[in-house]
C-alpha cells in the first residue's frame, strides 16, 4: 500500500475501477445481501490464534498494569505524559492494553476468548509483529517477533545483528521500536464471504487505535511509516513466503517513539535498502505458521481487489484539519464535568461489544458531546496525527435517547470542508440548525427532528441494536474524489479511519457507563437514499451504536490468562 514504483494515470484509473467494482459488488441491498455462504461452516472454522511452532517464545509480564495502574482514563489524552523507558515491563503493558486477551466467555461447553481490540464477529484477522533492538530485561538481541495474544508473548522469528538494527533504526529516536500489522482475510471470509475485505480493514483501524491509546498511556506516540509497499512489509515481517487462503497480507508499519522526540512535521524513517530486503528474504526464519483450517472456501473478488490495491499507488494527502480555536487538549467546562473517574486500564480492558441494547437507557448530553470531541481530529490531535490515514469521515447521527437533545437525524462534520460539501450533496429541505448547548468547536447540525428509530434499524439490516441504543452512527466517507486523487491504496485506509473512530467510541461509551458495538451489516445505498446522496462522492463505510446493553446472564466469564499454566506453555511450544 505504499508507492513502490510508478503507475501511470491510465493504469491507476484501471485499478481504481477494480476497487469501485469490488465496493459496488459487496454492498448489501434491501433485496439481496452481499455474497457469502449464508451459513456457518463449522467444519472449516479458522483457529483464532496464529502460532509459529518452533519459534522461541518469550513470555511478557502478566502483571502488566504496573506502570499505568493509577492512570485515570482522561489522563491518556492529557498530552503531558512523561515517556517511560522501553523495557520488558512497559512493552508488556503496551500489548496488554492494545492487542492482548481481555477475558474468556463460556456458554455451556463452548468457550471463547475476548480481546482488547474489537473484531468483526470476534474473528480477529489482524496479526502483529515487533521489530526492535535489545530491550532491557527481555532480550539482549535485536529481533523481529510475532506477538501471540494467547500466550501474551513474543515468538522470535528472526534475530538481527546490532549493526543491522542500528542501520534500520537510524532515523528513529532512541527507545523506539516498530510494530507491523498483517491481515488474514480467510478468518473473516469464512463467515462474511465477499464483504470480508471491508471488515478486515475495519479491524486494522480498531488495532491502530488500540496501539495508539496504549502508547499514549506510556508517554509514547505512534508514528506512521508510509514508505513501504505491502510486499516490502511482508518481507520485513517474515510472511512474504506465505501463500494460499491463510496468507498474511501486509497492512502497515508503525514507529512507536517516546513522546515529543520527533517534530510533528517530521516523519520517522526506517532504513531498509534493496540489499536488506534481499537478505531478509533469504534468511532462515524460525517457526512454522500453524494451519488455521483444514479446508477453505474461495472468494476470488477479495484477491481481485487486494491485487489492485497492492499494484496501485497511494499518494498520501497532507494532514489538514480545521483549527480548533483553543488548546486542542482542553475540553469545554460543560463537557469536562461529565468525565468519569474510571481508571484507564479498566476502561480499555473492560471494553466489550454489546450484543443487544435495552431500548431505555439514555445518554447525558455532556457525555454525548464529549464523545464527539474525542473523535474530532483537531480536538484530539495527539491521537490522530500519527495514524496512517487522513480526515475523510463525517458522522450521520440517529439520536434516539440523548438527554437535552430532541430525537432526530444529525450530522457531525469532523474537519476540512465537509460541512459545505455535504450541504450541497444532501437532499434539500434539511434544517441545518445548531443544537442547543453544542460546544462551538463541534460542527453538529440537526438535519431533521423526529423519531428515526425505524430508519436506523432498517438501514442497519433490520437490527434492533441500531434503534435500541441512545444513538446510532453511519460513518460517511468522502470517497470517489479522494480515491481518484490518492490512488487505490486509500480504499483500505478509509475503513481504517472508520475503525479507529469506532474504537474511540467504544472507550468513551464505557467511560460514560454505557456500551457500544460496531455494525458491519447495513444497506449501503439505503443510507445514501435516506440522505439524498447520489453517485459515489460520499459512501457509507461503517455503522455503530451506543447505549445501555442487555446483559446475558447465561454467559460465564473467566480471567484472560488463567489458562497459562506451565503445562499449557510447554505444550504450545
Amino acid at each position: 500500500m505504499g508507492t513502490p514504483g510508478g503507475t501511470n494515470r491510465t493504469g491507476r484509473s484501471r485499478l481504481i475501477d477494480r476497487v469501485l467494482l469490488y465496493h459496488e459488488q459487496t454492498k448489501h441491498q434491501t433485496h439481496a445481501y452481499s455474497r457469502s455462504l449464508g451459513r456457518l461452516d463449522w467444519a472449516s472454522q479458522p483457529d483464532p490464534f496464529r502460532h509459529y511452532k518452533g519459534s522461541p517464545l518469550v513470555l511478557l509480564s502478566q502483571l502488566a498494569k504496573g506502570p499505568v495502574e493509577t492512570l485515570a482514563y482522561d489522563g491518556i489524552f492529557s498530552g503531558d505524559r512523561r515517556a517511560l523507558p522501553l523495557d520488558r515491563e512497559t512493552l508488556s503493558c503496551f500489548f496488554f492494553h492494545s492487542l492482548a486477551l481481555s477475558a474468556w466467555k463460556q456458554s455451556g461447553q463452548t468457550k471463547w476468548a475476548l480481546r482488547v481490540n474489537p473484531s468483526s464477529g470476534n474473528l480477529h484477522p489482524t496479526e502483529a509483529y515487533v521489530i526492535s533492538g535489545p530491550i532491557s530485561n527481555l532480550t539482549e538481541k535485536a529481533m523481529i517477533a510475532h506477538y501471540d495474544p494467547y500466550y501474551h508473548g513474543l515468538e522470535t522469528r528472526l534475530e538481527l545483528s546490532l549493526g543491522e538494527w542500528n542501520q534500520m533504526a537510524g532515523g528513529l529516536p532512541e527507545g523506539s521500536f516498530v510494530v507491523g500489522l498483517t491481515s488474514i482475510h480467510w478468518r473473516e471470509s469464512w463467515k462474511y464471504g465477499e464483504r470480508a475485505y471491508r471488515y478486515c480493514q475495519h479491524d486494522i483501524g480498531h488495532a491502530l487505535a488500540c496501539l495508539q491509546t496504549a502508547a499514549m498511556m506510556l508517554g509514547w506516540e505512534v508514528r506512521r511509516l508510509d514508505h513501504f509497499s505491502s510486499t516490502q512489509i511482508e518481507t520485513i515481517l517474515g510472511v512474504g513466503g506465505q501463500v494460499g487462503h491463510e496468507k498474511e497480507h501486509g497492512a502497515c508499519l508503525l514507529a512507536v517513539v517516546p513522546r515529543a522526540t520527533l517534530p510533528k512535521d517530521r516523519a520517522p524513517v526506517l532504513h531498509c535498502g534493496d540489499g536488506f530486503f534481499h537478505t531478509l528474504a533469504h534468511r532462515e526464519w524460525k517457526g512454522e505458521a500453524n494451519q488455521l483450517s483444514s479446508f477453505h472456501h474461495d472468494w476470488s473478488i477479495i484477491s481481485f481487489v487486494r491485487e489492485a490495491i497492492v499494484e496501485g499507488e497511494w499518494t498520501p494527502a497532507s494532514f489538514t484539519h480545521q483549527e480548533p480555536g483553543r488548546d486542542s487538549q482542553s475540553l469545554p467546562v460543560s463537557v469536562e464535568a461529565a468525565a468519569q473517574s474510571k481508571l484507564a486500564t479498566d476502561v480499555i480492558r473492560g471494553r466489550r461489544s454489546a450484543v443487544s441494547m435495552d431500548g431505555e437507557t439514555a445518554m447525558s448530553i455532556d457525555d454525548f458531546y464529549r464523545l464527539l470531541w474525542r473523535v474530532h481530529p483537531a480536538l484530539n490531535e495527539g491521537f490522530f496525527t500519527g495514524l496512517p490515514f487522513e480526515t475523510n469521515m463525517a458522522l450521520v447521527l440517529f439520536v434516539h435517547r440523548v438527554e437535552g437533545l430532541v430525537p432526530g437525524l444529525y450530522l457531525f462534520c469532523r474537519g476540512g470542508n465537509q460541512s459545505s460539501e455535504l450541504k450541497q450533496a444532501l437532499r434539500p429541505g434539511f434544517e441545518w440548525s445548531t443544537p442547543l448547548g453544542c460546544p462551538v468547536e463541534l460542527d453538529v447540525m440537526l438535519l431533521k427532528e423526529g423519531d428515526f428509530e425505524d430508519s436506523a434499524r432498517t438501514v442497519s439490516c433490520h437490527q434492533s441494536i441500531a434503534s435500541d441504543g441512545a444513538f446510532a452512527v453511519a460513518m460517511l466517507a468522502n470517497f470517489e474524489g479522494p480515491l481518484s486523487d490518492q490512488g487505490p491504496g486509500l480504499y483500505p485506509r478509509l475503513f481504517w479511519e472508520a475503525g479507529a473512530i469506532g474504537q474511540l467510541m467504544y472507550l468513551e461509551a464505557d467511560a460514560a457507563g454505557l456500551s457500544a458495538t460496531g455494525i458491519g451489516c447495513y444497506f449501503d445505498d439505503a443510507v445514501h437514499q435516506l440522505l439524498g446522496l447520489e453517485g459515489r462522492e460520499w459512501q457509507c463505510l461503517y455503522h455503530f451504536t451506543v447505549g445501555g446493553k442487555q446483559e446475558d446472564e447465561r454467559l460465564q466469564s473467566s480471567d484472560a490468562y488463567g489458562h497459562l499454566t506451565p503445562q499449557v506453555v510447554d505444550a504450545g511450544k
